[in-house]
């Protein structure tokens, strides 16, 4: 299972630390699975992959682009289902 934890932006140009964490179905972290990060909507910049830690936690800096509108952005792991992880 993949879920998005933090995700907190401010102004155009200004950087956040997305994190996601990775479990198994039984809510145990997943350590040493590869994250890769995708900007969605809003021109901007992220790390392209990390690797999750001992808590499963795996962290991008995302940079807001200077498209007006919503900014996106997305993780994904392999052999972790289907669902995205999505930042808003």
């Amino acid at each position: 299972m993949l879920q998005s934890e933090t995700a907190e932006l401010a102004e155009p140009a200004s950087a956040a630390t997305l994190t996601a964490r990775v479990t198994d179905p039984a809510g145990t972290p997943e350590s040493g699975v590869m994250v890769r990060w995708s900007v969605l909507a809003g021109g901007g910049s992220i790390t392209s992959s990390s690797t999750t830690d001992a808590d499963g936690r795996a962290s991008a800096t995302f940079t807001l682009g200077q498209i007006a509108g919503a900014q996106r952005a997305r993780a994904t792991a392999d052999g972790v289902g289907d669902a995205p992880a999505n930042f808003t």
